[in-house]
Parts: C-alpha cells; sequence; structure tokens
C-alpha cells in the first residue's frame, strides 16, 4: 500500500507531466527525458521499498543508500534538462 506521501508525488508529478505536453509544442526529447526520470524514479522507490522492508538482503544492504542518493541526483539532473526544455519550448 503506497502511503499518503508517495501518493502526492505521483498524482502532482502525472499533473505536471500532463499540463506540460499539453500547455505547448515540445520537442521529442521532452518525452524521452520525462519517460527515462519516470523510470529512474520507479526503480528508486523500488529500491527503498526493499530496504526497508527485507532486512535479509545481507550485503546488499550497503550499497543501497548510494545507489538512492545516486538515482536521486540523476533524477534531480534530468528535471532540471526538462525545466530547461519545456523554458526553452515555450520562448520559441
Amino acid at each position: 500500500m503506497l502511503s499518503a506521501g508517495v501518493a502526492v508525488f505521483i498524482l502532482t508529478g502525472a499533473l505536471l507531466a500532463v499540463q506540460r505536453l499539453a500547455s505547448a509544442p515540445l520537442p521529442i526529447s521532452y518525452p524521452i527525458v520525462l519517460v527515462i526520470k519516470v523510470g529512474l524514479g520507479v526503480w528508486m522507490f523500488v529500491l527503498a521499498r526493499r530496504a526497508g522492508t527485507n532486512a535479509s538482503i545481507g550485503a546488499l544492504r550497503v550499497p543501497i543508500p548510494w545507489q538512492l542518493a545516486g538515482i536521486g541526483v540523476v533524477i534531480y539532473g534530468l528535471a532540471i534538462a526538462l525545466r530547461a526544455i519545456y523554458e526553452d519550448a515555450i520562448r520559441a
């Protein structure tokens, strides 16, 4: 079951994506980067859930915080790229 915070995160992200995709003609790079970002976000949620619910993963437990931090940094960079692509598209 999803926590309220995760549900709000997913809902607001979906609403923002729909709003941006409908507001201006965007280059093909925007949906490609968006799909990559969403995929990494899902992967990060899966890793975090596995780390939080399964105490018997042994050696895999140690790198998970580093994996989560690394994926989070990449997702943040993709969010910046998406904003730049969107702003360039609405200026054109």
